[in-house]
C-alpha cells in the first residue's frame, strides 16, 4: 500500500467501519466504503514530461535530499562545533546526483578549511545550489538543511488544478 493510500485508509476508517482496500484486486477503486462508495486515491503532483513519458517532480527530490544529507553527515563532529544552516535551492533537471555529492563534499571541505564568510552561495550543478548561514549554537551536526526551495513545486498551485476564474 502506497503512503498516500495508507493516509486515506486511516482517515476513511474514522468515518466508516466498513472499509475494504482494493475490493476488486489491483484495479480501481482503491477502497470501498459501506458497500456503496468507491474511493480512488490520487496524489495531486506536478509532472515532468520527456517525450510521451511523465514522472512526478518529487522523484528527483527523493534522490537529491538523501544524497546531500549523506554528505552533510560526513562532517558531523563527536563534540559540539560551529555549525551552519543550509538553504538548498534547485530546479530541474538537477544533473548527475553523484557529481552533485562530489562537488558538495569538496566545496564544504574548502569552506571549513578557509573559514569563509557567511552567507555563502555554492553552485553544486547548473540547477542546484546551497547557501550556507552560520548558526548561533554549537552542535555535533555541522551542516543541516534549514530551507529547501524547489523552483518547480509549492507556492500558489491551486490555479494549476482548478483553473483561473478571471477573464
Amino acid at each position: 500500500m502506497k503512503r498516500e493510500e495508507q493516509i486515506a485508509k486511516s482517515y476513511l476508517q474514522t468515518i466508516s467501519n466498513d472499509v475494504i482496500y482494493e475490493p476488486d484486486g489491483n484495479n480501481p477503486p482503491d477502497f470501498r466504503l459501506n458497500k456503496l462508495i468507491a474511493v480512488e486515491v490520487r496524489r495531486l503532483n506536478k509532472n515532468i514530461f520527456k517525450g510521451s513519458k511523465s514522472r512526478g517532480i518529487e522523484l528527483e527530490r527523493f534522490k537529491l535530499l538523501p544524497a546531500l544529507k549523506k554528505v552533510f553527515k560526513e562532517f558531523d563532529s563527536p563534540i559540539p562545533a560551529d555549525n551552519y544552516w543550509i538553504r538548498l535551492t534547485y530546479s530541474r533537471p538537477l544533473g548527475n546526483i553523484s557529481q552533485i555529492e562530489s562537488v558538495a563534499r569538496t566545496e564544504l571541505q574548502k569552506f571549513l578549511m578557509n573559514k569563509q564568510r557567511t552567507p555563502l552561495e555554492i553552485k553544486l550543478s547548473r540547477h542546484v545550489s546551497i547557501t550556507i548561514f552560520k548558526a548561533n549554537k554549537k552542535s555535533t551536526q555541522v551542516f543541516k538543511i534549514g530551507i529547501e526551495s524547489d523552483h518547480e513545486s509549492g507556492g500558489f498551485v491551486a490555479d494549476m488544478y482548478i483553473g483561473s476564474t478571471e477573464k
